[in-house]
């Protein structure tokens, strides 16, 4: 009888140290899927910001195409605001002698980009 209660007790002892560590188990097969996603999204968030360097880098160093007359055109200004980080142009407008370019950057951001006549950034607002 003894022998009996005490396999009954070692049974129970068993089975509850084998729930304990299938509990651990999908503890630590979820952080691992956690840190497989997490790797992944980095990975693909320094893919995008390559991207978004590649593509700025064709404006940087490179002057603004001027008129004879020492003023930019709309044209120049556009230039000018896809190398401050406008990738999609939503609006264009000249006050004043300074030429407004709002858009959006590579990531989806808004932009704003003040340009003066004489091809000068003067503001780059974000948000």
């Amino acid at each position: 009888m003894l022998i009996h209660k005490v396999a009954l007790i070692a049974g129970a002892l068993v089975i509850s140290g084998a729930a304990t560590m299938a509990q651990a188990h999908d503890q630590v097969g979820s952080s691992a899927e956690s840190i497989v996603s997490d790797a992944y999204n980095n990975q693909r968030a320094l893919q995008d910001r390559g991207q978004n360097d590649a593509y700025l880098a064709q404006f940087r160093g490179r002057p603004a195409m001027v008129a004879s007359s020492g003023l930019i055109t709309q044209r120049d200004a556009l230039d000018i605001a896809r190398a401050q980080g406008i990738s999609d142009v939503q609006g264009v407008q000249e006050r004043g002698g300074v030429w407004m370019v709002d858009g959006t950057n590579f990531f989806g951001g808004n932009l704003t980009v003040h340009v003066n006549a004489r091809g000068q950034v003067l503001d780059v607002q974000r948000g």
